[in-house]
């Protein structure tokens, strides 16, 4: 295969994304599990209030979710498009500064969104 290196070194990129993004998405679902767990402990202690326990965690659970969604489209997005850089003979400038810079401020955000919602 015709440059069989940087195929290799793209496709080891995408894993890594995805890897990122399943764990992204799987601390969504754990913090989602402990709002249930927490609720049920609260309740079967006969505490009225069970709701006020931890306040925002559904919309902090959705949001590392979809983030992680979000990643994962980004991934795949990047890793074929390099893939259609790699087989063009033609000199492509790398032009990835809009998406990095993109991911970059949601990133920011979400970790803005989720220090309000610890808080």
């Amino acid at each position: 295969m015709k440059n069989y290196r940087d195929h290799a070194a793209n496709e080891r990129t995408w894993l890594a994304w995805i890897r990122t993004a399943i764990a992204i998405i799987a601390f969504g679902f754990i913090i989602e599990r402990f709002e249930l767990f927490s609720r049920y402990v609260t309740a079967s202690l006969g505490k009225q209030g069970a709701e006020a326990l931890v306040p925002g965690v559904n919309p902090l659970a959705a949001l590392l979710v979809s983030s992680g969604v979000a990643v994962i489209i980004f991934a795949t997005v990047r890793f074929a498009r390099h893939q259609r850089m790699i087989e063009s003979e033609s000199e492509e400038a790398y032009r990835s500064g809009p998406a990095i810079i993109g991911l970059s401020v949601f990133l920011v955000l979400v970790s803005l969104v989720l220090g309000f919602l610890v808080l």
